[in-house]
């Protein structure tokens, strides 16, 4: 999760992933603006009002079924096993 962070770009990458922009709801969520499925080497990415970009291995995109106008809790626990 990068934030502030409106735009992505693939320079000197060598394996593509998914992009979701988001911004803040005003409480702890955030709501999916923009779904980018594999985004390849040497390509740009933005999503003009995003105030969140979550990088993913690609495929996670489709595999978890994510869309505009989802909301997400980050729960930065979770990734260390907590």
């Amino acid at each position: 999760m990068i934030e502030p962070c409106s735009s992505v770009h693939m320079f000197f990458m060598r394996f593509a992933i998914d992009v979701v922009y988001a911004v803040y709801d005003g409480t702890d969520e955030l709501v999916v603006r923009k779904v980018v499925s594999d985004l390849r080497p040497w390509r740009l990415s933005a999503c003009r009002g995003a105030r969140v970009a979550i990088e993913l291995p690609a495929g996670t995109v489709e595999a978890r079924g994510l869309r505009p106008e989802d909301r997400l809790r980050f729960d930065p626990g979770s990734a260390l096993g907590g």
